[in-house]
């Protein structure tokens, strides 16, 4: 059941990797378009798909130690990409 939660989630991360690094217009209107908003949604992506692909591994493998830690590590990189996501959007005005 863990594997194929990992395999999902790495699937999940690779597709919102390639989000980022293909279709980055899709995020600026939220966060404005900068060099550094781009700069910004392409090395989240870039982190994305690099642990995606390491989740193949650790679903092959199968240890139940290792794959709570990539889950644990997966889940605080997507905490971490939220928080500053947010942080740089755009407050309307009133």
């Amino acid at each position: 059941m863990i594997t194929i939660f990992i395999c999902l989630f790495a699937l999940l991360l690779a597709v919102l990797g390639l989000v980022l690094l293909l279709k980055p217009q899709l995020f600026l209107p939220l966060i404005g378009d900068s060099d550094d908003h781009r700069s910004f949604l392409r090395s989240f992506g870039i982190i994305y798909l690099i642990i995606a692909a390491a989740g193949i591994p650790v679903a092959v493998w199968s240890q139940k130690l290792v794959s709570f830690g990539y889950l644990f590590a997966a889940l605080m990189l997507t905490l971490v990409f939220s928080i500053t996501f947010s942080g740089k959007m755009n407050r309307p005005d009133k």
